[in-house]
């Protein structure tokens, strides 16, 4: 009895490593990676949609299907840039504000004047770096004919 059950285990595990390698390469229907890829898209997943997108063109001919799926994806993408985009510039500001502004003046006389452009400088690059990796995803992304 107790060897049914290893066996069974065994098999169960044996499927579920093999499965999990034939997603991974590619193996699985077309339908199957741009459900994914929409799933993935839908929990915020940027990386894994477009991983999954690239999987459902590498081996096959793009579909309709494969084609909405590529124009969700790139607004996602290009949305996200937008935003990070648009944080900079807010940052920016923040950090270089006019001559004639009334932040300029406030901030030159503030005793904690230092400590904040360190962290501004500091979320700055960390969007910059964001900026960068969505930027890289969006290339990675592609359209197959």
């Amino acid at each position: 009895m107790f060897d049914q059950f290893v066996l069974k285990v065994l098999v169960g595990l044996g499927t579920k490593l093999g499965i999990d390698e034939v997603k991974k390469r590619g193996w699985m229907p077309q339908s199957y990676y741009v459900h994914a890829s929409l799933q993935a898209l839908k929990r915020d997943d940027l990386d894994q949609a477009v991983r999954n997108y690239n999987l459902s063109v590498q081996k096959k001919r793009s579909s309709e299907r494969t084609q909405v799926a590529y124009e969700i994806i790139e607004c996602a993408l290009d949305i996200r840039i937008t935003k990070t985009q648009d944080k900079l510039t807010e940052i920016h500001r923040a950090l270089y504000p006019s001559v004639f502004s009334v932040q300029y003046w406030k901030s030159l006389f503030s005793r904690n004047r230092s400590e904040v452009r360190k962290k501004l400088r500091a979320e700055e690059q960390g969007y910059r770096e964001a900026l960068e990796v969505l930027e890289s995803l969006k290339s990675q992304l592609t359209l197959s004919p």
